[in-house]
């Protein structure tokens, strides 16, 4: 699997500390192709191709900006992470993308921040994308709060829809 550039070095760090802790939890061994930024991903038990899924998923959390601790959680049943692609909601128009990631973040981070306490969800904004981290109801919240935003949405209106659904689940 390809890392991104800016991400790559999260692997490298203390002597590959997260790549040994990654192949640890989920059974894996990694090996980093550092002339392509990409990640080879295998089993050590064949009956265990699973694991490659898991480890597999974890990196890319990681890849796409959250901390390890976060991408940990995708070991367990309960958690998943999905992301959205800005670049194609916004047809490669550099300015619409900033506009975005500038609405979906908000001031000092924000709306961001509200998103992720409604829902219960984690979130990561990178360069194109949105990825969200967390049980399957709080990510398809967060996605609907982040549509609504995408759709040009007040974003006190999302904070409305947000409370709505707060108080049903209350």
């Amino acid at each position: 699997m390809l890392i991104p550039k800016k991400r790559i070095a999260e692997f490298k760090r203390k002597n590959g500390a997260l790549q040994r802790e990654i192949e640890k939890r989920c059974g894996v061994k990694i090996k980093l192709v550092e002339s392509e930024d990409e990640l080879e991903i295998n089993a050590v038990d064949e009956t265990q191709a699973g694991n490659e899924w898991i480890a597999e998923q974890v990196c890319r959390a990681i890849a796409l900006g959250f901390d390890s601790h976060r991408a940990f959680k995708l070991c367990g049943d309960d958690y998943f992470l999905e992301e959205i692609d800005l670049a194609q909601s916004v047809r490669g128009s550099p300015k619409a993308l900033h506009r975005y990631k500038a609405r979906i973040i908000g001031e000092n981070g924000k709306v961001k921040h509200n998103i992720e306490e409604f829902t219960g969800a984690f979130l990561a904004i990178s360069d194109e994308k949105v990825a969200f981290l967390g049980a399957f109801e709080e990510i398809k919240l967060a996605k609907d709060a982040v549509f609504k935003i995408l759709e040009g949405k007040e974003i006190s209106t999302v904070y409305t829809f947000l409370e709505k659904y707060a108080k049903k689940t209350l």
